[in-house]
């Protein structure tokens, strides 16, 4: 019962972020030349927890012009393979058969499971930038969280501290072996990429710090080997990628989220075509005790949410790049995380911290359309 609360309230959540994110969506598609002579499609489903939505657009300068069933084809397929990823990561789905809910089934027996190669990916990706901050075994504290957000009361901290005690990525064990037994006379032998342990029982794993950006990044794959001349985005509850240069050549354009008042935009981002876009921050999902913001963006160490920060965006031309350093820069110092984005050549960022400074990347410095700023200053290197 309390899965199915939990889905009805991210339902409304995610309706209710679909709506804000409109202004965006305008934004991004403003300004498109001869849109009006263009045909179109778009799609808007409830996936990973959110809405998502993708609309395309034929290139009216093509000489070969893609009916309407062929731009049909492409969104749809876009969003299957974001539904692929879904079934792979998914620690809520209502049978209880995604790859993820078969590996924490399986905790603590000495058993490795099989899986797909997206949830393989995913960890293995996680795995091998190996930093203490992101960690996709903390199922336990999360379920910790989301019992305390649903009651609107602290944790107990004995129950943080026998959560933590069953995270930790080092009792992830991950193996390209896949047991010969499994899939046999069902066909879904080849599905298999490899094999997945959790050493401990109890564990969980949870793919909320990367899965959205990843999937948004395979339906931008999806779209492309289409082969058609289009250009769109793609927005899952604010993980965006654009997708291709608009025909009269003027940018692609975002509001920033005031994460103090998330109906006002504090100003407005240029992006690049292909280019990505994710934010994390303490408006999100959270609940109030005492005047303080408890939200869902958790420390890996403590097992608390992490206090440094209001929210991060990241912008990198990959999708799992803005996933995965939102997170990241979120649980850092804001001075330390805008160091560690200046030295990383893949990704730019706009940080507000709670005390209510603005760091900006030097990237980004001139992408940004300041028109609202709610008493922040802003900060850059």
């Amino acid at each position: 019962m309390r899965g199915k609360k939990r889905m009805r309230t991210s339902l409304v959540k995610a309706l209710q972020v679909a709506s804000l994110l409109s202004l965006s969506l305008c934004l991004l598609l403003t300004g498109c030349g001869r849109e009006s002579e263009a045909s179109s499609y778009s799609s808007t489903r409830f996936l990973m927890g959110t809405v998502v939505s993708i609309e395309i657009h034929t290139n009216s300068a093509a000489k070969a012009v893609p009916t309407k069933a062929q731009l049909q084809e492409a969104v749809i397929g876009a969003l299957h393979r974001m539904e692929e990823v879904e079934a792979q990561t998914n620690r809520y789905e209502a049978t209880g058969s995604s790859d993820c809910q078969r590996i924490a089934e399986a905790a603590g027996t000495g058993t490795y499971v099989p899986v797909r190669e997206d949830l393989y990916l995913l960890l293995d990706k996680v795995r091998q930038r190996n930093h203490p901050l992101i960690d996709l075994s903390l199922g336990p504290l999360i379920d910790v969280w989301d019992k305390a957000r649903e009651s609107e009361t602290l944790p107990a901290s004995e129950a943080v501290a026998e959560a933590l005690g069953r995270t930790g990525m080092d009792k992830v064990l991950l193996s390209r072996e896949v047991p010969s037994a499994e899939g046999k006379g069902t066909g879904q032998e080849e599905d298999y990429a490899g094999s997945v342990m959790l050493t401990q029982k109890g564990m969980s794993l949870d793919f909320g710090a990367v899965a959205k950006g990843y999937a948004v990044e395979k339906a931008w794959d999806s779209l492309r080997a289409s082969g058609l001349p289009i250009y769109g985005i793609i927005n899952a509850g604010g993980n965006i990628k654009t997708l291709g240069q608009k025909p009269d050549g003027s940018p692609w354009k975002i509001g920033i989220t005031d994460p103090m008042e998330k109906t006002q935009t504090m100003g407005n981002l240029t992006l690049d075509p292909d280019e990505a876009v994710a934010t994390s921050g303490d408006y999100q999902k959270y609940f109030e005790v005492d005047g303080v913001r408890y939200h869902h963006l958790l420390e890996p160490v403590t097992g608390y949410p992490g206090m440094y920060n209001r929210s991060v965006l990241i912008v990198a031309s990959d999708g799992f790049d803005t996933d995965y350093y939102s997170t990241l820069l979120f649980l850092m110092p804001a001075e330390e995380a805008l160091a560690l984005a200046e030295k990383l050549p893949e990704i730019e960022t706009i940080i507000v911290s709670r005390e209510n400074q603005i760091y900006v990347s030097s990237g980004l410095k001139r992408r940004i359309e300041w028109t609202y700023q709610g008493g922040y200053s802003i900060v850059t290197p």
